[in-house]
């Protein structure tokens, strides 16, 4: 007895789609693994402070950020390793409001576990340095003086709620 050609396409299409769907699920295990990492790496290129996260997760289809654990350490030149720790920061965000211009946040939440303000012998604090290197285009450039840098408009948002929990900030002026 023969086959119909019928019942063959049909076989053909259900194995395609099992492996579409592995290969999907294979796409999205690699996006989990590896955004931390370059998350990690993008930072510590760009500032030169060290930056560890446990767990981030991106979801760009709803519009929803976690990150856990996330710790961020001053480079050797000032006299503190502590910058910032962060023990869970969470955005739920409408989705399609994020390419208009204002975008809309339905939650932001923040356990902040340790802030520490450091200042280094030539006067620069470590917001300043981190701050000015994230703003600047060339990849680790020196921080912009704040008469140099553009007047900024800012966008506009809304933040629908807002949670916030801090423990500690440290502050350590080391300039003598």
């Amino acid at each position: 007895m023969r086959r119909q050609p019928e019942a063959e396409r049909g076989g053909i299409m259900l194995k395609f789609l099992f492996v579409l769907a592995a290969l999907c699920a294979a796409l999205a295990l690699a996006w989990m693994v590896a955004l931390p990492s370059i998350f990690s790496s993008w930072v510590r290129n760009r500032t030169g402070f060290d930056l560890a996260v446990r767990s981030l997760m991106v979801n760009p289809f709803t519009g929803n950020l976690r990150a856990q654990g996330l710790v961020i350490n001053n480079p050797p030149t000032f006299p503190q390793l502590e910058f910032l720790q962060v023990r869970e920061f969470a955005v739920d965000a409408e989705m399609w409001s994020l390419f208009s211009d204002k975008p809309v946040l339905n939650l932001v939440k923040m356990d902040i576990g340790l802030v520490a303000l450091v200042k280094r012998l030539d006067g620069k604090t470590n917001t300043e340095v981190f701050r000015g290197y994230l703003a600047s285009k060339e990849k680790g450039s020196v921080s912009i003086p704040k008469s140099r840098q553009p007047k900024r408009a800012g966008k506009e948002f809304l933040i629908k709620k807002l949670e916030v929990s801090f423990d500690r900030l440290l502050v350590a002026e080391n300039t003598g």
